[in-house]
């Protein structure tokens, strides 16, 4: 079920379930027969049925953004290509976690993206020589990334070193294999490497 169409039920199922409480209300009232008392139970029965599924369907679409929830680590001097890998990936269906998109005004700037880390399933680094010039922020979202996240499957790292130019990957990387963007399958090899640690594949 799409998003739309999800609000769309919910929106329904509200209005239905007003509906046959307002029934309910006039026949306990008016003293209406077994029949009339039947189909109002009955209405009332599928009111509870449909916000009971409203609410599981909302925890596991919940859960299963959660679960293709990918945190960008970068520096702000490699925006722009941070900004192209996090609209691919939200084309082929992710849900990244960019803080130009999900840090407002007025939020406290480590504790949302200590928040943004903790709620999701991979990190992609961006490598480049710009790193050499972050502030050391960056650094600790790679160490808190290293520690709290976890991979499926231990032979992959929870956090996937994307190269953006000849920049070395830092040593906490070493042993891990990476993506160089420039390359013409660079985007689709990181979404195998995705997969994989997400255990999609």
């Amino acid at each position: 079920m799409k998003p739309e169409h999800f609000k769309e039920f919910i929106s329904i199922a509200a209005v239905f379930g007003a509906v046959a409480s307002m029934f309910v209300y006039v026949i306990e009232s008016q003293g209406f027969g077994d029949s009339s008392r039947t189909a109002i139970w009955f209405a009332l029965a599928a009111s509870a049925y449909a916000a009971i599924f409203s609410v599981y369907y909302s925890r596991m679409r919940e859960r299963r953004l959660r679960q293709r929830r990918i945190f960008i680590i970068y520096s702000s001097k490699d925006r722009e290509a941070a900004s192209k890998i996090v609209e691919h990936l939200r084309s082929s269906g992710y849900n990244p976690w960019f803080d130009v998109d999900e840090i407002a005004p007025g939020q406290k700037w480590t504790q949302s993206v200590m928040k943004g880390i903790a709620e999701s399933a991979v990190a992609l680094y961006l490598v480049s020589e710009n790193l050499k010039d972050s502030n050391k922020f960056v650094g600790e979202e790679l160490k808190a990334a290293m520690s709290v996240m976890r991979s499926r499957d231990e032979s992959f790292s929870p956090v996937i070193p994307v190269r953006l130019d000849d920049s070395v990957v830092p040593q906490e990387l070493g042993d891990v294999h990476w993506v160089d963007l420039r390359d013409k399958d660079g985007l689709e090899k990181l979404e195998k490497g995705l997969k994989r640690v997400l255990g999609q594949a």
